[in-house]
């Protein structure tokens, strides 16, 4: 009979952990100063969370606090990027490249300082030239900061195309060159993974760079293949962007995909002409840093597109994918590539007209950060897990069984 009792409520409590197992995070709504959005950018192991909140004249970078307070960083015209272990927050004020303060009391230090910029190029001239601006993008737990200078390259009439550097954390305002690209995420080693172009007149791909071959740049997917959508090739309007890269040196974002046509209209010398144009987007991968381009596609949630924003220590991967429908969600991707991809907004009760579309973040503890569409505006919010079922499983046997014992 004690045998049987035990059993009896084994089978209970799994029964209700599979109830359980429906939520599986906690939802917070990060605060706000009043204004039409705010935004979550970084997160660090500690748990802390920054980025962008507005209020009627604008957005201020912000420190995010889980009891849904929020603490302006600076004036308005500023955004936090990404905050380290130390609580070492980047960012950009007044379009430059900033350190902010993290206790709030204003002693923010601006990172870059321009050389005299040379005259611009004369029309059809090929030539580069700085035109304005900085920003620093990402920081790593040595408190090495990567980011970018805006600079303009010139061909007829111009093309934009930034200046990827790392800078010195101290406020020296020097920087170092590391070639043209955008720096999305510096791990503890060092790598950097960003965007940059195929050349001076074609659009971007997803770039990695190695301080162990002095920062010589990778391209990520200049060849990607994939019998589900048509090879995209220099030259193409696409984009595809390395977003972040792990501890582990596993990086992920987007590679670029023809997911399509559409029929467009053009007055010919005879009339009427019909084109079939090819519709491009960008798919959910992670990257070969090889360079050999054997990239792992990480599928949608049934729609046409997608993209990895974040990978943590442990390889848990966060972005956003397609539905059915085409709308935009936050998602946890299978890293297997094997596509069971979870919508995030089925593991977590939300307020009523909230619509998780975006995680763009997630620690080595699992919590989640990302941006979401309200009623009203856009909202940032912060995910933890719960206890895992499978764990309250054994925590609940266990116990059962030692009170048996006694």
């Amino acid at each position: 009979m004690k045998i049987s009792g035990i059993a009896f409520l084994i089978v209970v409590m799994i029964t209700a952990t599979i109830s359980f197992a429906e939520v599986r995070y906690n939802f917070t709504e990060l605060g706000t100063l009043g204004g039409t959005y705010n935004r979550a950018m970084g997160i660090n192991n500690k748990g802390q969370i920054v980025g962008m909140s507005s209020d009627s004249a604008g957005g201020y970078a912000v420190l995010y606090n889980i009891d849904g307070t929020v603490m302006t960083l600076a004036p308005v015209g500023s955004r936090a990027n990404a905050i380290n272990d130390n609580g070492l927050v980047v960012g950009e004020l007044y379009g430059e490249a900033y350190k902010f303060d993290l206790s709030g009391a204003g002693n923010n230090t601006q990172l870059v300082q321009h050389p005299t910029p040379p005259p611009p190029p004369l029309p059809g001239e090929i030539s580069e030239y700085y035109y304005g601006g900085s920003t620093a993008t990402s920081v790593n737990n040595n408190d090495q900061i990567v980011g970018l200078r805006r600079v303009g390259r010139s061909l007829s009439l111009g093309l934009d195309d930034p200046e990827l550097i790392s800078i010195d954390s101290s406020g020296s305002g020097q920087y170092t060159s590391l070639g043209h690209g955008t720096g999305n995420s510096i791990n503890d080693s060092g790598q950097i993974v960003g965007q940059a172009r195929f050349d001076w007149t074609t659009t971007t791909a997803a770039y990695y760079w190695n301080p162990v071959n002095g920062y010589q740049s990778v391209n990520l997917h200049e060849l990607f293949s994939s019998p589900e959508f048509t090879l995209v090739s220099a030259g193409l309007p696409s984009q595809g962007s390395a977003n972040w890269i792990n501890s582990n040196g596993q990086a992920v974002g987007g590679v670029p995909f023809q997911c399509g046509t559409d029929t467009m209209y053009f007055l010919g010398p005879d009339g009427l002409v019909e084109e079939q144009i090819p519709l491009w987007g960008e798919r959910a991968a992670i990257f070969d840093l090889s360079g050999g381009f054997e990239n792992l596609l990480l599928g949608t949630l049934g729609g046409s597109v997608s993209s990895a924003m974040c990978i943590n220590g442990k390889d848990q991967i966060v972005g956003w994918a397609a539905d059915v429908a085409n709308e935009y969600r936050a998602t946890l991707f299978d890293p297997s590539g094997s596509g069971n991809n979870i919508d995030l907004n089925t593991l977590v009760e939300l307020p009523q007209g909230w619509l998780l579309s975006s995680a763009v973040g997630i620690n080595d503890n699992g919590w989640i950060i990302g941006n979401a569409m309200t009623p009203d505006g856009e909202r940032a919010f912060l995910l933890t897990p719960v206890p895992e079922p499978v764990s309250l499983v054994m925590f609940g046997v266990g116990t059962l069984l030692l009170k048996c014992r006694q």
